[in-house]
């Protein structure tokens, strides 16, 4: 027997997509909408997050990122003009569909894709999972 059944993980965690899918709906992609307070809070939040990458690595670019509740992409934002994302990749995970389809309506940047998926399914120089279920 299976400790960890995807399947049973996927059917748990509908109830959590549609909390998202409901706030964006109504909000639009927005920082509320994936239950941030405010774009301020989720930027000092972004900032504390750039500090993990070897200075190296931002100096040379070319690194993958795997973001593992992209919502709507709004960390690829962040990071689309920085230099460690440059030459390089992000992919985005998300469980909700629609926060996927907003993703990729917003970003049509060919570094950065966006995937419904509850795991990580590719190998990255840098996993980030900021505010995945940050529901308060």
């Amino acid at each position: 027997m299976s400790l960890f059944s995807f399947n049973k993980a996927a059917r748990l965690l509908k109830p959590v997509a549609r909390s998202y899918e409901r706030r964006l709906a109504e909000l639009g992609p927005d920082a509320r909408a994936v239950f941030w307070k405010s774009e301020d809070h989720q930027l000092v939040r972004f900032e504390s997050l750039y500090q993990v990458f070897d200075p190296a690595d931002d100096a040379a670019g070319g690194i993958s990122v795997a973001d593992f509740g992209c919502g709507y992409g709004a960390f690829f934002d962040f990071l689309k003009d920085r230099p460690v994302l440059r030459g390089g990749r992000y992919v985005g995970y998300d469980m909700s569909r629609k926060m996927v389809e907003a993703a990729r309506a917003r970003i049509r940047d060919p570094r950065a894709r966006f995937l419904q998926q509850i795991t990580v399914t590719e190998t990255a120089d840098y996993v980030f999972a900021c505010g995945t279920y940050n529901m308060h």
